[in-house]
């Protein structure tokens, strides 16, 4: 018998589960930008397709990111939004502001797309 019940133990693989989608979404954004950067630093006709098609992946991912988020107990959701994880522009930041500029971001790509 170890340290951790059946359902810490759980937890814990959930929290994995979401820091390796962070680093997912990440990778996604970091494509993203190196399209704009090809371009000028905008979404234009060239790159717009290829954008489209990470944003959407992005999408796929948040949303089982969020589901993850949702299936943690109080305590080991706090866990997670402390945890330090690295955004797509170098910076490391705790996941709470990770959250925050990963949503800004997406929405400010949403409307360039549209």
């Amino acid at each position: 018998m170890g340290w951790f019940t059946t359902k810490e133990e759980d937890a814990q693989k959930l929290i994995a589960d979401a820091l390796k989608l962070i680093d997912k979404m990440n990778m996604e954004m970091r494509a993203m930008s190196a399209l704009m950067h090809m371009h000028g630093n905008v979404v234009c006709d060239a790159n717009k397709d290829d954008i489209i098609t990470h944003f959407n992946n992005n999408v796929s991912y948040n949303e089982k990111y969020e589901s993850i988020k949702h299936k943690l107990p109080l305590l080991e959701s706090l866990d997670l939004q402390g945890k330090n994880v690295g955004l797509w522009n170098g910076e490391n930041a705790d996941v709470i502001k990770w959250e925050v500029t990963f949503f800004m971001t997406m929405q400010s790509l949403r409307q360039s797309l549209t």
